[in-house]
């Protein structure tokens, strides 16, 4: 059939309806395959600035970040005083055990038992010295020794500590006597080269 054959108004209708059927194909078909390829591509737009953004801040902290040994290794030696500082972990229990027995003298603490040890380092922590000790004060002295021992240096935590009344018979006008308990630990630092 050739175009000639129709008329006009056959053209229009058979116009119409073609630009009908574009319409219907183009909005069910290519319109929403465009705006998928349209919403991901803002989605992977989205993502490279923001991956851009983060390597921007990457790079700007990048100078912060890079911290060399030696300036640890200065900062850790400017915080010496909080540990106890010797040539081998071998050497730390008997420092702990003087520094406490001192500490302990001046608090009017009577030791009974001491028993000091070691726990290595694991995982890159540094290695801690452990005290067990026991004896005999009041709350005055036991206040004093705690005083001591958390505010001095080295700075010596108290895990544990156990109170409890020697003689509940005490004289009119002066404290109680408390039978203490502690578990006590610092930290070890042991200086380079090892012993001299």
């Amino acid at each position: 059939m050739s175009t000639s054959r129709f008329t006009a108004r056959e053209r229009r209708v058979l116009l119409l309806g073609t630009a009908i059927i574009a319409t219907l194909f183009g909005t069910f078909k290519v319109f929403p395959v465009w705006n998928a390829w349209r919403l991901d591509q803002r989605f992977v737009a989205t993502k490279r600035v923001s991956d851009a953004a983060q390597l921007r801040a990457t790079v700007a902290s990048l100078a912060v970040s890079l911290d060399s040994l030696e300036a640890r290794g200065k900062r850790l030696l400017g915080a010496s005083s909080a540990f106890i500082v010797c040539d081998s972990t071998a050497q730390a229990p008997s420092i702990l055990t003087a520094l406490v027995a001192a500490s302990a003298r001046d608090a009017m603490f009577r030791i009974g038992t001491m028993e000091s040890g070691v726990v290595l380092a694991e995982g890159g922590s540094l290695p801690r010295v452990t005290l067990e000790m026991s004896g005999v004060v009041d709350i005055v002295g036991l206040a004093e020794l705690l005083r001591r021992l958390e505010s001095g240096s080295p700075l010596v935590a108290v895990r544990r500590l156990r109170v409890r009344p020697q003689d509940a018979s005490a004289a009119p006008g002066q404290p109680e006597t408390l039978m203490v308990s502690l578990s006590l630990e610092a930290l070890v630092l042991e200086r380079l080269g090892g012993p001299t």
